[in-house]
């Protein structure tokens, strides 16, 4: 059994992005704290305008409520943890709208996430991608 995880992650914008100007809509985050390394990537929905903020606050909202919440939602069902993910999400999404006064559907993305805490883990897919 590993006692010690690292985490790395990183992005390459694709050729159609890069041919069309587009900004990448692919985002990571690695972070560990509370005794738990997670680790996000969404890649934003191409149908979405906004879909590349969209995905780089969504791993940044999922990150940080996997390391607060751990050892909460490792008590759950799958549809439960789904549920609450989802809600974390969506209500950090409503509110960064809410901010940028952008509509929350142009920040869509699907999301994959890992959580990691002595040797429980937590992992999954957010979205229809």
């Amino acid at each position: 059994m590993f006692s010690r995880w690292v985490g790395a992650g990183a992005v390459q914008e694709g050729a159609i992005q890069d041919g069309e100007g587009k900004p990448c809509q692919n985002n990571v985050a690695v972070q560990s704290g509370n005794g738990v390394l997670s680790a996000v990537l969404a890649d934003g929905a191409g149908y979405a305008e906004n879909s590349h903020l969209g995905s780089s606050k969504s791993v940044e909202i999922v990150t940080d409520y996997l390391i607060e919440e751990f050892d909460s939602l490792i008590q759950l069902d799958s549809a439960e943890i789904a549920n609450e993910l989802y809600q974390a999400l969506d209500g950090g999404l409503a509110d960064y709208a809410d901010e940028e006064s952008l509509e929350p559907e142009s920040l869509s993305s699907t999301l994959l996430f890992v959580g990691i805490k002595a040797g429980a883990v937590l992992f999954g897919r957010l979205g229809g991608g």
